[in-house]
């Protein structure tokens, strides 16, 4: 505490004692606490607190995104005309919060394995919409270990069409990448004339586990 005070006192004299004399009243002087959300203090506070839950329940198995999604039934119908979602912050963080907290319900509940513990930030992109990464350690029983085990969690194929139709909508119309390269170089992902992304991805005929890389999930391309 004492180093910190030094710190603290250091900086409040700065602009009086090394500064033009015009600079040295420049207002008021705020020092923002670790109990504002956001934060440098904050973040770096919740980063360490991230560290221990890994030190003690080991580092994580699923990295999981969750996008807010400007077509959702609760904006278009609180959203005045000519509003987008993007113009309505207030209603987008009430929405997305309530949808991430239903989703971190069903992860708690066991909807992938048992869940050891958990991880996760919500951000704001660009475009005012927000979005949440979330990281699970699962128990020693529940982990991927072979490719059985990915296959049964991640699927990056097509739904078929006939069993599943909603789901398959749900697929191209939110979770396709594209297109970039050739068709479209003025996409957003495309940086020095290639996808920053690493699309088109290489077909797959099985899932493929690899020390220190991430798989390489089963693509088969669709049937003529």
């Amino acid at each position: 505490m004492k180093k910190w005070h030094k710190i603290y006192r250091s900086l409040k004299s700065f602009p009086r004692e090394r500064t033009e004399p015009e600079a040295s009243n420049l207002g008021r002087k705020v020092i923002i606490p670790p109990t504002f959300t956001g934060g440098p203090r904050y973040m770096y506070q919740r980063f360490l607190d991230a560290m221990a839950i890994v030190r003690e329940t080991g580092a994580p198995n699923l990295f999981i995104t969750m996008t807010c999604n400007p077509n959702w039934p609760e904006f278009k119908e609180n959203l005045r005309r000519g509003e987008q979602a993007s113009d309505r912050p207030d209603l987008v963080a009430r929405v997305f919060m309530q949808k991430l907290k239903a989703l971190n319900q069903d992860l708690d509940e066991g909807v992938l394995g048992v869940v050891a513990a958990n991880v996760y930030v919500a951000e704001y992109q660009k475009r005012g919409l927000a979005h949440a990464h979330i990281l699970l350690i699962l128990r020693p029983e529940d982990k991927s270990v072979s490719a059985e085990d990915v296959d049964r969690l991640v699927s990056a194929e097509l739904p078929d069409k006939e069993k599943h139709p909603e789901l398959y909508e749900t697929v191209i119309s939110n979770m396709l990448h594209g297109p970039c390269g050739q068709q479209n170089p003025n996409c957003p992902c495309m940086k020095n004339e290639k996808c920053s992304k690493k699309f088109p991805k290489v077909f797959a005929d099985e899932t493929v586990m690899a020390e220190d890389k991430y798989p390489t999930y089963m693509g088969r391309p669709r049937p003529e």
